[in-house]
Protein backbone atom coordinates (compact mmCIF):
# COMPACT_ATOMS: atom_id res chain seq x y z
CA UNK A 1 0.00 0.00 0.00
CA UNK A 2 2.80 2.27 0.88
CA UNK A 3 4.44 1.79 -2.77
CA UNK A 4 1.41 2.23 -4.66
CA UNK A 5 1.28 5.70 -2.82
CA UNK A 6 4.34 6.60 -3.30
CA UNK A 7 4.01 5.90 -7.54
CA UNK A 8 1.05 8.37 -6.77
CA UNK A 9 2.87 10.81 -5.23
CA UNK A 10 5.66 10.63 -7.79
CA UNK A 11 3.73 12.44 -10.02
CA UNK A 12 2.94 15.60 -7.63
CA UNK A 13 6.43 16.04 -6.26
CA UNK A 14 9.67 16.49 -7.07
CA UNK A 15 12.53 13.57 -6.47
CA UNK A 16 13.55 15.06 -3.53
CA UNK A 17 10.00 16.48 -1.97
CA UNK A 18 9.35 12.46 -2.39
CA UNK A 19 12.23 10.86 -0.82
CA UNK A 20 12.47 13.24 1.75
CA UNK A 21 9.07 12.37 2.68
CA UNK A 22 9.54 8.73 2.65
CA UNK A 23 12.30 9.66 4.85
CA UNK A 24 9.68 11.45 7.20
CA UNK A 25 7.37 8.75 6.78
CA UNK A 26 9.59 5.55 7.97
CA UNK A 27 11.82 7.30 10.44
CA UNK A 28 14.48 5.86 8.75
CA UNK A 29 17.51 8.64 10.13
CA UNK A 30 16.46 7.64 13.52
CA UNK A 31 16.68 4.08 12.21
CA UNK A 32 20.06 5.15 10.75
CA UNK A 33 21.22 6.66 14.04
CA UNK A 34 20.57 3.40 16.17
CA UNK A 35 23.42 1.58 13.78
CA UNK A 36 27.03 1.31 14.26
CA UNK A 37 28.24 4.58 12.59
CA UNK A 38 24.93 6.11 12.24
CA UNK A 39 25.75 9.49 11.70
CA UNK A 40 27.94 8.66 8.83
CA UNK A 41 25.25 6.41 7.11
CA UNK A 42 22.74 9.21 7.58
CA UNK A 43 25.33 11.22 5.88
CA UNK A 44 25.57 9.69 2.85
CA UNK A 45 21.71 9.53 2.56
CA UNK A 46 21.98 13.18 2.58
CA UNK A 47 24.68 13.25 -0.17
CA UNK A 48 21.97 11.39 -2.05
CA UNK A 49 19.15 14.29 -0.89
CA UNK A 50 21.99 16.65 -1.88
CA UNK A 51 21.87 14.52 -5.59
CA UNK A 52 18.37 15.16 -5.86
CA UNK A 53 18.03 18.52 -5.10
CA UNK A 54 20.50 19.64 -8.02
CA UNK A 55 18.57 17.00 -9.97
CA UNK A 56 15.79 18.67 -9.10
CA UNK A 57 17.08 21.57 -9.72
CA UNK A 58 17.87 21.11 -13.59
CA UNK A 59 14.38 21.12 -14.32
CA UNK A 60 14.63 17.03 -14.51
CA UNK A 61 11.29 14.98 -13.82
CA UNK A 62 10.79 11.71 -12.60
CA UNK A 63 12.37 8.17 -10.50
CA UNK A 64 13.99 6.71 -14.07
CA UNK A 65 15.86 10.06 -15.20
CA UNK A 66 16.68 10.58 -11.61
CA UNK A 67 18.32 6.37 -10.99
CA UNK A 68 20.30 7.37 -14.52
CA UNK A 69 21.41 10.32 -13.26
CA UNK A 70 22.96 8.49 -10.10
CA UNK A 71 24.44 6.00 -12.52
CA UNK A 72 26.00 8.65 -14.33
CA UNK A 73 27.40 9.94 -11.26
CA UNK A 74 29.46 6.54 -10.18
CA UNK A 75 30.57 5.49 -14.69
CA UNK A 76 31.85 9.67 -14.59
CA UNK A 77 33.87 8.49 -11.21
CA UNK A 78 33.35 11.89 -10.17
CA UNK A 79 35.31 12.43 -6.59
CA UNK A 80 33.03 13.65 -4.22
CA UNK A 81 33.92 14.93 -0.52
CA UNK A 82 33.48 11.93 1.72
CA UNK A 83 30.54 11.78 4.34
CA UNK A 84 31.37 14.29 7.57
CA UNK A 85 32.12 12.66 10.48
CA UNK A 86 32.63 13.33 14.21
CA UNK A 87 31.06 16.23 14.07
CA UNK A 88 29.88 16.21 18.02
CA UNK A 89 32.13 19.60 18.21
CA UNK A 90 31.88 21.25 15.24
CA UNK A 91 29.87 24.18 14.49
CA UNK A 92 27.34 23.29 11.23
CA UNK A 93 25.83 25.85 9.19
CA UNK A 94 22.60 24.01 7.33
CA UNK A 95 19.10 24.77 6.56
CA UNK A 96 16.15 24.76 8.50
CA UNK A 97 15.02 21.70 6.79
CA UNK A 98 18.33 19.55 6.64
CA UNK A 99 17.97 20.22 10.37
CA UNK A 100 15.10 18.23 10.49
CA UNK A 101 15.43 14.97 13.08
CA UNK A 102 18.74 16.47 14.42
CA UNK A 103 19.39 18.10 17.88
CA UNK A 104 22.37 20.30 18.48
CA UNK A 105 23.72 21.94 22.54
CA UNK A 106 23.42 25.43 21.35
CA UNK A 107 21.28 26.61 18.21
CA UNK A 108 21.69 29.86 16.55
CA UNK A 109 18.50 31.15 14.49
CA UNK A 110 19.60 33.45 12.19
CA UNK A 111 17.97 36.47 9.82
CA UNK A 112 14.58 35.57 11.11
CA UNK A 113 13.74 39.84 10.45
CA UNK A 114 13.64 38.01 6.62
CA UNK A 115 10.17 38.99 4.88
CA UNK A 116 8.11 36.09 3.98
CA UNK A 117 8.15 35.42 0.27
CA UNK A 118 4.62 36.17 -1.03
CA UNK A 119 4.98 36.84 -4.74
CA UNK A 120 2.62 34.23 -5.08
CA UNK A 121 -0.19 35.60 -3.74
CA UNK A 122 0.30 39.37 -5.86
CA UNK A 123 -0.13 36.82 -8.79
CA UNK A 124 -3.17 37.84 -11.11
CA UNK A 125 -4.54 34.73 -11.61
CA UNK A 126 -4.72 31.90 -8.41
CA UNK A 127 -5.20 28.12 -8.99
CA UNK A 128 -7.14 26.93 -6.30
CA UNK A 129 -8.47 23.27 -6.04
CA UNK A 130 -11.68 24.98 -4.49
CA UNK A 131 -12.18 28.22 -5.65
CA UNK A 132 -11.16 27.08 -9.24
CA UNK A 133 -9.17 29.69 -11.75
CA UNK A 134 -9.16 32.90 -10.01
CA UNK A 135 -7.97 36.51 -11.42
CA UNK A 136 -8.11 40.21 -10.69
CA UNK A 137 -11.21 42.45 -11.97
CA UNK A 138 -9.78 45.46 -14.65
CA UNK A 139 -11.67 48.43 -13.30
CA UNK A 140 -14.04 50.12 -16.00
CA UNK A 141 -13.36 53.63 -15.75
CA UNK A 142 -9.26 53.38 -14.65
CA UNK A 143 -6.27 50.93 -15.79
CA UNK A 144 -6.67 49.46 -12.44
CA UNK A 145 -7.13 45.66 -11.19
CA UNK A 146 -9.21 44.96 -8.16
CA UNK A 147 -9.55 41.18 -6.65
CA UNK A 148 -12.34 39.73 -7.49
CA UNK A 149 -14.47 37.48 -4.72
CA UNK A 150 -13.35 34.03 -5.33
CA UNK A 151 -9.62 35.16 -5.78
CA UNK A 152 -9.56 36.71 -2.54
CA UNK A 153 -10.92 34.10 -1.36
CA UNK A 154 -8.28 32.00 -2.77
CA UNK A 155 -5.54 34.48 -1.83
CA UNK A 156 -6.70 34.59 1.64
CA UNK A 157 -6.58 30.67 1.57
CA UNK A 158 -3.07 30.56 0.15
CA UNK A 159 -1.62 33.09 2.81
CA UNK A 160 -2.76 30.81 5.76
CA UNK A 161 -1.20 28.04 3.97
CA UNK A 162 2.06 30.05 3.04
CA UNK A 163 2.34 31.11 6.80
CA UNK A 164 1.48 27.59 8.30
CA UNK A 165 4.38 26.27 6.38
CA UNK A 166 6.55 29.22 8.09
CA UNK A 167 4.77 28.38 11.43
CA UNK A 168 6.10 24.92 10.92
CA UNK A 169 9.72 25.58 10.09
CA UNK A 170 9.68 28.06 12.96
CA UNK A 171 9.08 25.36 15.09
CA UNK A 172 11.60 22.75 13.76
CA UNK A 173 14.17 25.71 14.28
CA UNK A 174 13.54 26.24 17.74
CA UNK A 175 13.06 22.94 18.75
CA UNK A 176 16.58 21.91 17.46
CA UNK A 177 18.52 23.65 20.54
CA UNK A 178 19.19 20.69 23.74
CA UNK A 179 20.86 23.47 26.44
CA UNK A 180 20.44 27.12 24.50
CA UNK A 181 18.51 28.60 21.73
CA UNK A 182 19.70 31.79 19.77
CA UNK A 183 17.35 33.38 17.92
CA UNK A 184 18.29 36.80 15.73
CA UNK A 185 17.05 39.18 13.32
CA UNK A 186 16.78 42.83 12.47
CA UNK A 187 13.11 44.93 12.92
CA UNK A 188 12.46 48.27 12.04
CA UNK A 189 11.62 51.04 14.48
CA UNK A 190 7.81 50.83 13.37
CA UNK A 191 7.90 47.34 13.59
CA UNK A 192 8.69 47.33 17.27
CA UNK A 193 6.81 50.07 18.29
CA UNK A 194 3.60 49.56 15.57
CA UNK A 195 3.04 45.89 14.72
CA UNK A 196 4.21 43.94 17.28
CA UNK A 197 2.18 45.82 19.75
CA UNK A 198 -0.92 45.65 17.20
CA UNK A 199 -0.43 41.47 17.03
CA UNK A 200 0.09 41.25 20.79
CA UNK A 201 -3.53 42.69 21.26
CA UNK A 202 -6.44 40.74 22.15
CA UNK A 203 -6.65 36.64 23.33
CA UNK A 204 -3.71 35.36 21.34
CA UNK A 205 -1.14 36.74 18.60
CA UNK A 206 -2.43 37.73 15.08
CA UNK A 207 -0.20 35.47 13.23
CA UNK A 208 -1.78 36.50 9.93
CA UNK A 209 -0.49 40.40 10.51
CA UNK A 210 3.23 39.10 10.92
CA UNK A 211 5.80 39.97 7.60
CA UNK A 212 8.04 37.92 9.18
CA UNK A 213 9.26 35.06 12.01
CA UNK A 214 10.84 37.87 14.25
CA UNK A 215 7.04 39.66 14.30
CA UNK A 216 5.91 36.20 15.69
CA UNK A 217 8.51 36.28 18.39
CA UNK A 218 8.57 39.92 18.89
CA UNK A 219 4.49 39.87 19.69
CA UNK A 220 5.43 36.88 21.66
CA UNK A 221 8.01 38.22 24.05
CA UNK A 222 5.75 41.53 24.53
CA UNK A 223 2.79 39.08 25.95
CA UNK A 224 5.51 36.73 27.55
CA UNK A 225 7.01 39.47 29.65
CA UNK A 226 4.20 41.83 29.98
CA UNK A 227 6.45 44.10 30.27
CA UNK A 228 6.53 47.39 28.49
CA UNK A 229 10.69 47.62 28.14
CA UNK A 230 10.22 44.22 25.86
CA UNK A 231 12.16 46.76 23.41
CA UNK A 232 15.10 46.91 25.28
CA UNK A 233 17.46 44.36 26.61
CA UNK A 234 16.17 42.57 29.58
CA UNK A 235 15.75 38.96 30.95
CA UNK A 236 12.66 37.22 32.48
CA UNK A 237 13.19 33.90 33.60
CA UNK A 238 14.71 31.62 31.00
CA UNK A 239 14.34 34.14 28.53
CA UNK A 240 16.97 36.94 28.15
CA UNK A 241 16.86 39.34 24.96
CA UNK A 242 19.19 41.98 23.89
CA UNK A 243 18.03 44.82 21.20
CA UNK A 244 21.03 46.85 19.47
CA UNK A 245 20.12 49.92 17.49
CA UNK A 246 21.80 50.70 14.20
CA UNK A 247 22.34 54.50 13.90
CA UNK A 248 24.18 56.18 11.03
CA UNK A 249 25.70 52.43 10.64
CA UNK A 250 27.64 52.69 13.92
CA UNK A 251 25.84 50.25 16.64
CA UNK A 252 25.36 50.96 19.76
CA UNK A 253 24.12 49.55 22.73
CA UNK A 254 24.12 49.21 26.41
CA UNK A 255 26.09 46.97 28.74
CA UNK A 256 25.54 46.10 32.11
CA UNK A 257 28.76 47.41 33.85
CA UNK A 258 29.61 43.89 35.71
CA UNK A 259 30.03 42.20 32.57
CA UNK A 260 32.45 45.01 31.05
CA UNK A 261 33.84 46.97 33.57
CA UNK A 262 36.53 49.27 32.97
CA UNK A 263 40.29 48.14 33.73
CA UNK A 264 41.66 49.30 36.84
CA UNK A 265 43.31 52.71 36.68
CA UNK A 266 41.41 53.52 33.29
CA UNK A 267 40.20 57.11 33.58
CA UNK A 268 38.49 57.14 30.70
CA UNK A 269 34.40 56.97 30.85
CA UNK A 270 34.34 54.79 27.80
CA UNK A 271 35.57 51.18 28.00
CA UNK A 272 36.90 49.36 24.60
CA UNK A 273 37.23 46.24 25.14
CA UNK A 274 40.74 44.53 23.78
CA UNK A 275 38.54 41.84 21.17
CA UNK A 276 37.33 44.94 19.35
CA UNK A 277 40.85 45.79 18.04
CA UNK A 278 41.72 42.06 16.93
CA UNK A 279 41.72 42.28 12.88
CA UNK A 280 40.64 38.85 11.58
CA UNK A 281 43.34 37.58 9.25
CA UNK A 282 42.03 36.57 6.05
CA UNK A 283 39.86 40.01 5.06
CA UNK A 284 39.39 39.07 1.81
CA UNK A 285 37.33 35.91 2.38
CA UNK A 286 34.95 38.48 3.94
CA UNK A 287 34.74 40.57 1.14
CA UNK A 288 34.22 37.19 -1.57
CA UNK A 289 31.46 34.56 -1.67
CA UNK A 290 33.21 31.42 -0.52
CA UNK A 291 31.85 29.75 -2.88
CA UNK A 292 30.79 30.35 -6.52
CA UNK A 293 29.74 28.91 -10.22
CA UNK A 294 32.25 29.38 -13.41
CA UNK A 295 30.52 31.65 -14.78
CA UNK A 296 29.85 33.61 -11.61
CA UNK A 297 33.81 34.10 -11.37
CA UNK A 298 33.85 35.05 -15.15
CA UNK A 299 31.56 37.94 -14.22
CA UNK A 300 33.59 38.78 -10.82
CA UNK A 301 36.77 39.30 -13.15
CA UNK A 302 34.49 41.52 -15.56
CA UNK A 303 34.88 38.48 -18.78
CA UNK A 304 31.60 38.45 -19.55
CA UNK A 305 28.05 39.35 -18.00
CA UNK A 306 25.32 37.33 -19.10
CA UNK A 307 23.45 35.31 -16.59
CA UNK A 308 23.53 31.66 -15.72
CA UNK A 309 21.58 31.24 -17.94
CA UNK A 310 23.38 32.53 -20.72
CA UNK A 311 26.28 31.28 -19.91
CA UNK A 312 25.00 27.63 -20.50
CA UNK A 313 24.26 28.24 -23.74
CA UNK A 314 21.30 30.79 -24.12
CA UNK A 315 21.32 33.77 -26.27
CA UNK A 316 21.98 37.07 -24.51
CA UNK A 317 19.43 39.59 -24.17
CA UNK A 318 20.44 41.85 -26.34
CA UNK A 319 20.56 39.71 -29.23
CA UNK A 320 17.75 37.64 -29.00
CA UNK A 321 17.24 37.94 -32.74
CA UNK A 322 13.69 37.90 -32.37
CA UNK A 323 12.88 35.37 -29.27
CA UNK A 324 12.40 36.26 -26.42
CA UNK A 325 15.07 35.67 -23.27
CA UNK A 326 13.05 32.48 -21.98
CA UNK A 327 12.75 31.14 -25.53
CA UNK A 328 16.41 31.11 -25.97
CA UNK A 329 16.75 29.88 -22.57
CA UNK A 330 14.83 26.53 -23.49
CA UNK A 331 16.26 26.33 -26.69
CA UNK A 332 19.64 26.37 -25.03
CA UNK A 333 18.57 24.19 -22.19
CA UNK A 334 16.84 21.50 -24.90
CA UNK A 335 20.28 21.55 -26.78
CA UNK A 336 21.88 21.00 -23.72
CA UNK A 337 19.83 18.03 -22.66
CA UNK A 338 19.61 16.07 -25.81
CA UNK A 339 23.40 16.37 -26.10
CA UNK A 340 23.84 15.19 -22.81
CA UNK A 341 21.79 11.81 -23.73
CA UNK A 342 22.23 10.88 -27.58
CA UNK A 343 24.25 7.86 -28.39
CA UNK A 344 27.39 8.69 -29.49
CA UNK A 345 27.88 4.67 -31.49
CA UNK A 346 24.77 5.57 -33.36
CA UNK A 347 24.72 7.35 -37.09
CA UNK A 348 24.76 11.04 -35.93
CA UNK A 349 23.02 12.75 -39.40
CA UNK A 350 19.99 14.45 -39.58
CA UNK A 351 17.91 11.61 -39.83
CA UNK A 352 19.29 9.76 -37.30
CA UNK A 353 19.33 12.48 -34.32
CA UNK A 354 15.40 12.63 -35.50
CA UNK A 355 15.10 9.16 -34.77
CA UNK A 356 17.21 9.64 -31.86
CA UNK A 357 14.63 12.34 -30.58
CA UNK A 358 11.86 10.63 -30.74
CA UNK A 359 13.09 7.97 -28.94
CA UNK A 360 13.80 10.24 -26.02
CA UNK A 361 10.65 11.71 -26.30
CA UNK A 362 9.08 8.15 -25.89
CA UNK A 363 10.60 7.28 -22.85
CA UNK A 364 9.84 10.79 -21.74
CA UNK A 365 13.78 11.65 -21.21
CA UNK A 366 12.67 14.57 -23.45
CA UNK A 367 10.24 16.98 -23.50
CA UNK A 368 8.28 17.66 -27.19
CA UNK A 369 8.02 20.94 -26.88
CA UNK A 370 12.41 20.42 -26.11
CA UNK A 371 12.37 18.41 -29.38
CA UNK A 372 10.61 20.98 -31.23
CA UNK A 373 13.31 23.63 -30.35
CA UNK A 374 16.00 21.28 -31.41
CA UNK A 375 18.79 22.48 -34.41
CA UNK A 376 19.11 19.05 -35.70
CA UNK A 377 20.76 19.78 -39.05
CA UNK A 378 23.37 22.15 -37.11
CA UNK A 379 23.74 19.26 -34.93
CA UNK A 380 24.54 17.36 -37.56
CA UNK A 381 27.41 19.55 -38.85
CA UNK A 382 28.97 19.33 -36.27
CA UNK A 383 29.49 15.91 -35.91
CA UNK A 384 30.60 15.86 -39.35
CA UNK A 385 33.42 18.29 -38.52
CA UNK A 386 36.49 17.54 -37.83
CA UNK A 387 35.97 18.02 -33.75
CA UNK A 388 33.03 16.17 -34.00
CA UNK A 389 34.99 13.08 -36.07
CA UNK A 390 37.47 13.03 -33.31
CA UNK A 391 35.28 12.97 -30.79
CA UNK A 392 33.42 10.18 -32.09
CA UNK A 393 36.58 8.10 -32.19
CA UNK A 394 36.84 8.27 -28.89
CA UNK A 395 33.00 8.13 -27.51
CA UNK A 396 34.18 5.53 -25.00
CA UNK A 397 36.04 8.06 -22.88
CA UNK A 398 33.65 10.75 -23.41
CA UNK A 399 31.60 12.63 -20.38
CA UNK A 400 28.92 14.67 -20.39
CA UNK A 401 27.62 17.15 -17.92
CA UNK A 402 30.63 16.02 -15.97
CA UNK A 403 30.37 18.12 -12.47
CA UNK A 404 33.36 19.65 -10.75
CA UNK A 405 34.55 21.67 -7.79
CA UNK A 406 38.03 23.22 -7.45
CA UNK A 407 39.88 25.15 -4.89
CA UNK A 408 40.68 28.23 -7.34
CA UNK A 409 43.72 30.40 -4.91
CA UNK A 410 43.17 34.15 -5.12
CA UNK A 411 46.66 34.79 -6.09
CA UNK A 412 45.46 32.86 -9.34
CA UNK A 413 42.37 35.02 -10.14
CA UNK A 414 44.13 38.55 -9.82
CA UNK A 415 47.87 37.46 -9.42
CA UNK A 416 48.91 41.51 -9.38
CA UNK A 417 45.80 42.67 -6.64
CA UNK A 418 45.51 40.23 -3.85
CA UNK A 419 48.98 40.16 -2.13
CA UNK A 420 46.71 40.18 1.01
CA UNK A 421 44.84 37.42 0.06
CA UNK A 422 47.90 35.38 1.55
CA UNK A 423 46.74 31.70 1.09
CA UNK A 424 42.88 32.18 0.46
CA UNK A 425 40.93 30.49 -1.72
CA UNK A 426 37.74 29.84 -3.19
CA UNK A 427 35.42 27.05 -4.28
CA UNK A 428 34.50 27.34 -7.67
CA UNK A 429 31.89 24.79 -9.19
CA UNK A 430 30.75 24.63 -12.58
CA UNK A 431 30.04 21.71 -15.39
CA UNK A 432 31.61 21.07 -18.71
CA UNK A 433 29.17 20.00 -21.58
CA UNK A 434 31.72 17.45 -22.90
CA UNK A 435 35.65 16.06 -21.94
CA UNK A 436 37.29 13.53 -23.82
CA UNK A 437 39.20 12.14 -20.65
CA UNK A 438 42.33 10.57 -21.93
CA UNK A 439 45.34 8.49 -20.42
CA UNK A 440 47.71 11.48 -20.94
CA UNK A 441 45.35 14.64 -22.25
CA UNK A 442 41.82 16.11 -21.85
CA UNK A 443 39.75 17.61 -24.61
CA UNK A 444 36.41 20.62 -23.36
CA UNK A 445 33.65 20.81 -25.09
CA UNK A 446 31.97 23.74 -24.45
CA UNK A 447 28.73 24.44 -26.72
CA UNK A 448 26.67 27.67 -27.44
CA UNK A 449 23.27 28.15 -29.19
CA UNK A 450 24.15 31.93 -29.55
CA UNK A 451 22.03 33.13 -32.65
CA UNK A 452 24.80 35.09 -34.01
CA UNK A 453 26.73 36.06 -37.59
CA UNK A 454 30.33 34.78 -38.81
CA UNK A 455 31.43 38.52 -38.14
CA UNK A 456 30.74 38.17 -35.04
CA UNK A 457 33.06 34.71 -33.98
CA UNK A 458 35.62 36.39 -33.01
CA UNK A 459 34.07 39.00 -30.17
CA UNK A 460 31.81 35.82 -28.82
CA UNK A 461 34.84 34.01 -28.31
CA UNK A 462 36.48 36.86 -26.51
CA UNK A 463 33.41 36.82 -24.36
CA UNK A 464 33.58 33.17 -23.32
CA UNK A 465 37.58 32.92 -23.13
CA UNK A 466 37.67 32.95 -19.75
CA UNK A 467 35.25 30.80 -18.68
CA UNK A 468 36.80 28.37 -20.80
CA UNK A 469 40.18 29.18 -19.71
CA UNK A 470 38.51 28.29 -16.18
CA UNK A 471 37.61 24.96 -17.13
CA UNK A 472 41.21 23.96 -18.29
CA UNK A 473 42.67 25.29 -15.30
CA UNK A 474 40.29 23.27 -13.23
CA UNK A 475 40.22 20.09 -15.14
CA UNK A 476 43.78 20.15 -15.52
CA UNK A 477 44.57 20.16 -12.09
CA UNK A 478 41.79 17.81 -10.69
CA UNK A 479 42.70 14.96 -13.69
CA UNK A 480 46.71 15.77 -13.41
CA UNK A 481 46.80 15.70 -17.44
CA UNK A 482 46.70 18.79 -19.88
CA UNK A 483 43.77 20.07 -21.73
CA UNK A 484 45.18 20.05 -25.57
CA UNK A 485 42.07 21.29 -27.04
CA UNK A 486 39.01 23.62 -25.85
CA UNK A 487 36.39 23.89 -28.08
CA UNK A 488 33.93 26.53 -28.05
CA UNK A 489 31.47 25.34 -30.49
CA UNK A 490 28.35 27.86 -31.73
CA UNK A 491 25.53 25.55 -32.99
CA UNK A 492 23.64 28.26 -35.30
CA UNK A 493 26.63 28.55 -38.05
CA UNK A 494 28.14 25.26 -37.41
CA UNK A 495 31.73 26.87 -36.04
CA UNK A 496 33.89 25.51 -33.36
CA UNK A 497 37.39 27.85 -32.43
CA UNK A 498 39.90 25.33 -30.66
CA UNK A 499 41.38 28.11 -28.18
CA UNK A 500 43.78 25.68 -26.95
CA UNK A 501 45.46 25.08 -30.70
CA UNK A 502 44.15 28.79 -31.92
CA UNK A 503 42.69 27.23 -35.18
CA UNK A 504 38.72 27.61 -36.58
CA UNK A 505 36.62 24.57 -37.69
Amino acid sequence: VRFNSWRKLLRHLTVVELLERIIAETLYFDWLLSLTHGAARRANVEKILTLARNFDAEGCEGLYPFLQYLEAQVEDEIVREPPPAGLENAVRLMSIHQSKGLEFPVVAVADLGKAFNQTDLRSAVILDEEYGITTTALATNAPVSYPTLPYWLAQRKRKRKLLGEEVRLLYVACTRATNYLILSGVASEKARAVRWAHMAEGAKVEIEAAKGMLDWLGSWGLRFTSQQEWTSSGRCGWLGWNFVVADDEKISGSVTEDRLAPPSGSTSGRFEPQNLRWTYPFPFSTKTPGKTSVSGMSRRTGAHEEDENQANGSEPRSRGRGQSNAASVTRGTAHHRFLELIRLDLPLDTSSLALQKEALNTAGLLSTKDGQSLDLPGLADFWRSHPGQMILDQHQNVHRELPFTYRLPFKEVSPGGLAEAREEFILMQGIVDLAVILPDQLWIVDFKTDAIEEFEVDQRTLKYKEQLDLYQQALDRIYGRPVTHAWLVFLSIGKSVDLVQRRSD
